[in-house]
């Protein structure tokens, strides 16, 4: 091998454009280079011969560098390609790439390490700059071989990739059948694009087929091009939650308006909710006042598990009608505790709130969550603590139930006045025809009996001329409670105006029955009252007619009734009689009509 003896100056050692060095394994110096390695040091050969390989090999590199030496002094292999970089004396760095081999030195020594260097600083630098490129902007390419196995990995995804530990695309979709199929759709030549969330991001993802080499063998391999548009998504994402919530309210306030109960727009809204924060145990409950107790809180509806407790919902009555929010708390929800996050809102006006919406959700751990997915959601969803959309949209939905349940209030308010007396709180005269109407149809189609009791006030205007209006008023008020209490339950007490009370009473078996009710009524209210700081005893006449085939509907009953009260008026007061038809010709035509 006299071209590397290191004693034959002139040979073609020293003629080659690549550079070459000699080095003593045994002393791990350089003994010889040619002009082409000095141009590349930019050193002279006398800088260059007696230095270590250690000297001019990057640290880094230098362990590597030894086991691969040893491998050729073992004879493992025959020769060994690194790659590595030199600093010029300037500071210039030069890339190269070095193939060695042994040669077996002349004296019978140590072997040489024959060195060859080519100057690959362009490729390098080239390279770095992709390098750079790709790590410094949201893109990231791989490429998966057949198997599925991820054979290259560069960008800005890598660290993300290597995180969550994937060496293969069954790790990566281990969860999601879907995202498996797309890349086998790609093997088989097709192009797909993606947008998929991955370690807790999104990307555009291209998936292309690399060509086998073999026509109609399929693709031997998957180029993959993705794209962090983390930023994008989350603001689209954003958007269509945002537009989906004000539809939602939109929807629902529209049918608030239109409902004659808050039945179904309750329902309608619990399960939007539900759907909308992803499962979430929604109830609605309405706050409903007792007689003898404070108001209670009554569930309404409900989607998912309540909680067994309360005390969310009456802290929130308490807070002078803002939400109430709790982090991950433990709640019992059916069988089991859990730490559940939780929001409350009153419903109406926050002095006199309605009702509450309660709204809970399970903390969600991360490591439960999936590591990807294949699927673009129609908005974010839910998980753990309740965001400031979120919040909000609960909010609104509460607005249009309390606005919802205000407005119903006030119309059965209006309802009520324009069918109750304002004095008494009686049904009015309105109520007791419309009322006597339908009692009339119901019982003739049933074949039963409805009886009708007209009240007159005996000498009620001396009452008034003696003891003033108020006065008046007040003996109005209290013979109505006399009335209630002498009449059956379920029988309807109504004023009629002035002095004049009536009463229905519906599956009345008989006239001695109606003639028993008309006496209590005449005993109840003839008792001592104290009014004015008087005690009066104030009597009524009473007159009732009792339907049969010949008396049924409405005029003819209050006309009968009315007859039969001015009979009993005319008998003397605290008196009662029963409509027969012997009494028609021996009175006045009557007053009371429809």
């Amino acid at each position: 091998m006299s071209m590397i003896h290191p004693n034959s100056p002139g040979d073609l050692f020293d003629r080659l454009e690549i550079g070459m060095a000699l080095i003593d394994t045994g002393s791990r110096r350089i003994i010889r280079v040619n002009r082409a390695a000095t141009r590349m040091a930019d050193m002279s050969e006398d800088q260059l011969i007696g230095q270590t390989w250690d000297a001019v090999t990057p640290p880094d590199r230098r362990e590597e560098l030894r086991a691969r030496v040893r491998r050729l002094i073992d004879g493992e292999v025959t020769d060994v390609q690194v790659t590595s970089a030199f600093t010029r004396p300037s500071g210039e760095v030069v890339h190269l790439l070095v193939t060695s081999s042994l040669e077996a030195a002349p004296d019978g020594g140590a072997p040489l390490l024959v060195c060859q260097f080519q100057d690959i600083t362009e490729q390098a630098v080239s390279h770095e700059h992709l390098r750079l490129l790709v790590d410094h902007t949201p893109v990231s390419l791989h490429l998966v071989d057949r198997q599925g196995h991820v054979l290259f990995s560069a960008g800005a995804s890598v660290a993300a990739t290597a995180r969550v530990g994937w060496t293969s695309v069954e790790d990566a979709y281990r969860a999601h059948p879907e995202a498996r199929r797309l890349v086998a759709a790609v093997m088989t030549g097709e192009r797909v694009f993606r947008v998929i969330e991955a370690a807790g991001r999104y990307y555009d993802v291209h998936m292309v087929p690399v060509p086998s080499a073999e026509p109609g063998d399929g693709a031997r391999a998957v180029a993959v091009l993705a794209t962090d548009v983390t930023e994008r998504e989350t603001a689209l994402l954003e958007l269509s939650a945002r537009s989906e919530e004000q539809a939602t309210v939109v929807e629902l306030s529209r049918l608030a308006l239109d409902v004659p109960d808050s039945t179904l727009l309750v329902e309608r809204a619990v399960v939007k909710l539900a759907r909308h924060l992803d499962e979430t145990a929604v109830v609605v409950y309405e706050l409903v006042a007792g007689t003898a107790r404070p108001p209670v809180l009554r569930q309404s509806a409900s989607h998912g598990t309540p909680p067994d407790s309360l005390e969310l919902c009456e802290q929130a009555l308490r807070g002078a009608g803002r939400e109430v929010t709790t982090g991950a708390t433990a709640v019992r929800l059916g069988t089991g505790d859990a730490r559940w996050h939780a929001v409350a809102v009153p419903l109406g006006p926050h002095d006199h709130p309605s009702g509450v919406l309660a709204v809970y959700r399970a903390q969600v751990r991360p490591e439960h969550r999936p590591a990807c997915t294949a699927v673009r959601t129609a908005g974010p969803r839910g998980r753990g603590a309740f965001n400031d959309r979120e919040i909000t949209f609960i909010r609104s939905v509460a607005g249009v139930l309390g606005a919802a349940a205000a407005r119903l209030q006030v119309e059965r308010d209006v309802r009520h006045q324009a069918l109750h007396d304002g004095l008494t709180g009686l049904p009015n005269r309105v109520h007791l025809l419309d009322g006597l109407a339908a009692a009339s149809a119901a019982a003739r189609k049933r074949g039963e009996h409805i009886g009708v009791l007209l009240i007159d006030v005996d000498d009620f205007k001396s009452i008034n001329d003696s003891y003033g209006h108020q006065a008046g008023d007040e003996v109005l008020r209290r013979i109505a409670v006399r009335l209630r209490d002498a009449v059956r339950p379920g029988d309807t007490v109504a004023r009629l105006y002035g002095d004049e009370f009536a009463v229905l009473c519906e599956n009345i078996g008989s006239r001695d029955v109606l003639s028993g009710i008309a006496a209590r009524i005449v005993d109840e209210v003839g008792l001592p009252m104290d009014v004015a700081e008087r005690t009066l005893l104030v009597g009524v006449s009473v007159g009732a007619a009792f339907s049969s085939a010949d008396l049924h509907d409405v005029d003819g009953l209050l006309r009968a009734a009315d007859v039969a009260m001015y009979a009993a008026k005319r008998r003397g007061r605290g008196r009662y009689l029963v409509f027969r038809e012997n009494l028609r010709s021996r009175l006045p035509e009557s007053h009371v009509g429809t």
